[in-house]
């Protein structure tokens, strides 16, 4: 038989070793969650800029000769984006970005990407819309935050039709 004297170290040694593997699994956890929050804000900074930069292509290809004789046909200027040396990168790089966000995105990252390329893609798209993607981003990034669609849009486009009191009289 085990006596008392004996089994109160034991029990201290038990528990012990009980909340020291326990803050180990904790802090491990942290530092994971804090690796994928960090690769999820870099597939959000590339997919963000690759937009910018698919929207630079298309302006660039809208205002030369052969974009101007197509202005509102949006089939034949996706061809000469997609016959653009910068379009095929830029298609290329949005396919390797789209993959990386279904790989580390949360589900509604992926919701608010999608929800972005099928207004895009349906022709009912609007410039909000990348304010909209950006705070629906942010969100998952940042679950208190408090900016908004008309945040981002000011920051992102500075134009006065969002700023009520610079609007012009």
């Amino acid at each position: 038989m085990i006596r008392s004297d004996r089994l109160v170290p034991l029990i201290a040694a038990i528990i012990s070793a009980l909340a020291l593997l326990g803050g180990y699994m904790y802090q491990k956890n942290q530092e994971r969650e804090e690796d994928i929050n960090r690769k999820r804000q870099d597939i959000y900074s590339r997919l963000i800029d690759n937009l910018i930069s698919r929207n630079e292509i298309y302006g660039r290809i809208l205002r030369s000769p052969a974009g101007k004789k197509v202005q509102n046909d949006w089939q034949k200027l996706g061809h000469l984006f997609d016959a653009d040396a910068e379009g095929v990168k830029n298609e290329g790089d949005m396919k390797t970005i789209g993959a990386l966000l279904i790989l580390y995105g949360t589900d509604a990252a992926i919701r608010a990407y999608k929800t972005y390329l099928e207004k895009l893609n349906s022709g009912q798209g609007t410039i909000d819309d990348v304010g909209t993607l950006i705070t629906g981003l942010r969100k998952t990034l940042y679950p208190k935050t408090k900016a908004t669609v008309l945040d981002a849009n000011k920051v992102i486009w500075d134009d006065p039709k969002y700023f009520k009191s610079s609007a012009v009289k």
